[in-house]
């Protein structure tokens, strides 16, 4: 068969070099131990339990026959083709599928059939090269608090002659576990947990590297032997001539090994990561086109003339500053030029000029993501309800960051605008931070307190940006830790508040800039809070420009989005009161305009940071930006602002609060008052089933009629009337902890299965991802649509057909897209994020508008 005589081809030249083949032929053994057979027909590695095939490409599925003219089906997803082996071995090609899962892919040769099960379309990476792509997670600065199970998320290893992974072709297609994900690459795993955080589609990680591997052992041999990188071996890096590497640094050997055997198998994109044992001093000359001689070959081989390459540059390394070094970096970057299709990214910035394998591999990671699949910008500013009219005047509200503990001066000017608003006789909302309120209790400043005690006040976290921070604390896979941590910090803090300011209770969060955690929002709810503002969740700027942080569309102007059981208060950035500070250059806001602009919304805040009228700068930058710079209480100082400066900020200030009292287009309040005026929850009740079921069919998401119930609140009803109850009263909600899976073909259950279903349900967690009704595993979105039709008509039996579980997100797009990685630059570089990103966006079914 052709592979036999290719490798038999590859072994007797390693021999001829001198070279022992018995590495190599242990090597070969593991994919043969990996085929599967059906009769006389075998299936290659990949094709095993797990796989995952690149969406959008040919689905090739190959392997051998011991006879000639031997038909081979091959079915998936309900498209099927067929070939005939020929020369030993056969090749069934099925037109490209978009993302989903899980399937089941049927292979029949005569009367003897075989299914590979539960199958995946999604993304499929080779993450190649040498030891910086073999350089394990658990070797690298991710903590293993970013270690995650995730069974999308799925790892393929291809033979190594040098064994030092967990991992061989026999394994088949490994989960992701956090307790083994330790020993994947960990580019490797990095770059696929961005693709899943990005695109919430299946990723299939292949693991093809070898350490202190040279270019031309990846490239195939008749094209490595080629006059034209014909080099003496005193021009080749010492990992040529080293015994110990001798098995693998030969022309073609990696190649015959790991990318022939594999090829034709889709693929979606090659991280490469190599160059370190080619920096000999004749090499760099030539390395250049040896990458371009990879990407053909590989391009051939793969049968995709356009398969995309990411290519890691090399990073700095301080025991080889040489000119052949950096020449090979200057190589890499030029390949781009050369063939198109490739991107280099750079690591260099964030390497350990120490070592040769530098451990901060999730920026390099996410680098690659971007090569791959660029973070989507955000959509243009709309109108998410276009059918909404305004009523009444705009609400205004006036809120200030006061989260500067480190200085007396910050302190006095808390003091000064707390007293300018009491004069003004308007409510302000004083978001205090919990270490400021030690703070000023240890440096007995109660005329703070007292200054401070006649408006609303609110906790800003318990150490803003104190290391660890909030975000910190809770990006780890383990809910119960991330959600005890998150109660146990932010209570302390509150508990500081009403030491401080005598309060009996706390009403709403404001985040410092973006940090997001699904863990803290649930936590601020079940603590007794009912808003979350800020830079959370709702933001918008002057003529409707998207701003940098916030969810809610720009043009969304109505009051009353609820997300993880809080009610979300969005910052206007139509002008920040801080503009208002005069200075060198300084142009005073067109206040008309900002007032004309806001009169548009249902609901605007004008917000500023108290600090920021007495100091250039804020306190954090020079103390906590990424870590802890100096230990607590020894701060170092920010530039103080003119005197005369900030005095005028104070009458501009004082002005602008009167230009908005006196303005009949807005009426003033805050959150007391907003909070009285809520109205109860409506009841879901047996009778509403039919117009909620319309209404979920028409689009899954949040329902405004006959009342204001978000996906989780109709979920549990359906859960409720299954079991007999006729009313569910509407509570607390949460939504997943993992991506929702559904059927992949219709299916039927039915009633009396589904009634059993909902009596094993906890309607006081997150809503399970699968749910076994009968013999079937069905999604959430399909137990709830098939719970409420067997509800509405009384049928014994309903058909499940493949949908979307988790809904749409055009009532709140800028979810699909959250970062809170690439926000808040006072978040430790270890700070991962795509855990963080993934479960915000799987609270959607949380989501609710008044």
């Amino acid at each position: 068969m052709k592979i036999t005589v290719i490798l038999a081809c590859a072994c007797a030249c390693f021999c001829a070099c001198g070279v022992e083949t018995n590495k190599f032929d242990e090597a070969m053994a593991a994919w043969t131990r990996a085929e599967t057979a059906v009769g006389p027909v075998r299936l290659a590695a990949p094709f095993r339990d797990g796989v995952v095939f690149a969406k959008d490409k040919p689905i090739r599925v190959f392997g051998t026959c011991a006879s000639d003219g031997v038909t081979v089906e091959v079915s998936l997803a309900g498209k099927s083709a067929s070939a005939k082996t020929a020369n030993g071995r056969w090749l069934v090609e099925l037109p490209p599928m978009p993302a989903g899962g899980p399937h089941v892919l049927r292979v029949c040769a005569g009367r003897r059939g075989f299914e590979v099960k539960d199958v995946r379309v999604g993304w499929v990476v080779v993450a190649a090269g040498q030891s910086n792509m073999a350089f394990r997670l658990k070797e690298s600065d991710t903590p293993e608090t970013d270690y995650a199970d995730d069974p999308e998320l799925r790892f393929f290893s291809l033979p190594r002659l040098e064994r030092s992974g967990r991992w061989a072709p026999a394994d088949g297609w490994v989960r992701a576990k956090a307790g083994e994900v330790g020993d994947w690459s960990a580019i490797g795993y990095l770059v696929g947990r961005e693709l899943r955080r990005r695109t919430g589609e299946p990723v299939g990680v292949v693991n093809c590297n070898q350490g202190a591997s040279i270019i031309q052992a990846w490239i195939p041999e008749k094209t490595a032997r080629e006059p034209r990188f014909a080099l003496k071996p005193e021009e080749r890096h010492g990992d040529y001539t080293a015994p110990a590497y001798s098995a693998w640094n030969r022309d073609g050997v990696l190649y015959a090994l790991d990318v022939a055997p594999f090829a034709p198998f889709a693929v979606s994109h090659v991280a490469w990561y190599q160059g370190e044992s080619n920096t000999g001093r004749g090499e760099a000359r030539i390395y250049a086109a040896l990458c371009e001689a990879l990407v053909s070959s590989w391009r051939a081989a793969f049968k995709d003339p356009e398969l995309p390459f990411a290519m890691v540059q090399i990073a700095d390394f301080a025991w080889r500053d040489d000119d052949a070094w950096r020449a090979v970096q200057q190589a890499q970057l030029t390949v781009p030029g050369l063939v198109k299709g490739v991107q280099t990214v750079k690591c260099s910035d964030v390497s350990d000029r120490a070592r040769i394998h530098p451990p901060a591999k999730g920026v390099v990671a996410r680098r690659l993501a971007d090569a791959m699949v660029p973070r989507k910008p955000r959509p243009a500013a709309r109108d998410a309800d276009p059918a909404w009219k305004k009523t009444g005047p705009t609400k205004v509200m006036f809120f200030f960051d006061t989260e500067d503990f480190t200085c007396q001066e910050s302190n006095d000017a808390l003091r000064d605008v707390a007293k300018i608003f009491t004069e003004e006789g308007v409510v302000g909302e004083f978001n205090v931070v919990g270490y400021l309120a030690r703070e000023i209790v240890r440096n007995r400043r109660q005329d703070v307190i007292d200054a401070l005690k006649p408006h609303a006040i609110g906790t800003q976290t318990l150490k803003h940006s104190v290391h660890p921070t909030v975000c910190e604390l809770t990006d780890m896979p383990d809910w119960n830790v991330a959600y005890a941590n998150a109660l146990r910090t932010e209570s302390e803090g509150v508990g500081m508040l009403k030491a401080a300011f005598g309060l009996d209770h706390v009403d709403y969060a404001v985040p410092p800039g973006n940090s997001w955690s699904y863990a803290s929002l649930y936590a601020f709810a079940d603590m007794g809070m009912t808003f979350y503002g800020g830079g959370g969740f709702a933001d918008y700027g002057l003529d409707d420009a998207w701003p940098k942080l916030g969810l809610v569309p720009a043009g969304d102007r109505r009051w009353g989005m609820w997300y993880c059981n809080l009610l979300q208060i969005p910052y206007s950035h139509l002008v920040t009161l801080e503009e208002f500070i005069p200075g060198p250059e300084w142009k005073a806001p067109d206040v008309d305009k900002v007032l004309d602009a806001a009169a548009k919304y249902d609901f605007t805040t004008f917000f500023m940071h108290p600090h920021i009228a007495v100091k250039e700068g804020h306190w954090d930058g020079p103390n906590y930006l990424g870590w802890n710079r100096v230990p607590y209480g020894k701060w170092i100082p920010v530039k103080d602002r003119p005197k005369a400066d900030v005095e005028r900020f104070y009458r501009n200030l004082r002005e602008f609060v009167r230009r908005v009292k006196a303005d009949k287009r807005f009426a003033v309040t805050d959150v007391v008052a907003e909070k009285a005026k809520l109205k109860a929850r409506v009841p879901v009740r047996r009778a509403d089933v039919p117009a909620v079921r319309k209404a979920l069919l028409a689009d899954f998401g949040a329902v405004d009629a006959p009342a204001s119930w978000c996906v989780a609140d109709l979920f549990q009803a359906a859960v409720a009337f299954l079991r007999g109850a006729d009313v569910h009263f509407p509570g607390k909600v949460r939504g997943f902890l993992e991506r929702p899976v559904g059927v992949d073909r219709e299916t039927r259950v039915s009633a009396a299965d589904l009634r059993a279903a909902a009596r094993t349900i906890d309607l006081g967690g997150f809503v399970p991802p699968s749910i076994r009704v009968g013999d079937a595993a069905i999604g959430p979105a399909d137990f709830l649509l098939a719970a409420l039709e067997a509800l509405e008509t009384g049928a014994e039996t309903v058909a499940v057909r493949p949908r979307d579980q988790l809904g749409s997100f055009r009532r709140c797009p800028a979810l699909e897209h959250v970062d809170v990685k690439g926000g808040w630059c006072i978040h430790s570089p270890t700070l991962d994020g795509a855990l963080l990103d993934e479960r915000l966006k799987l609270q959607l079914w949380t989501l609710r508008f008044e």
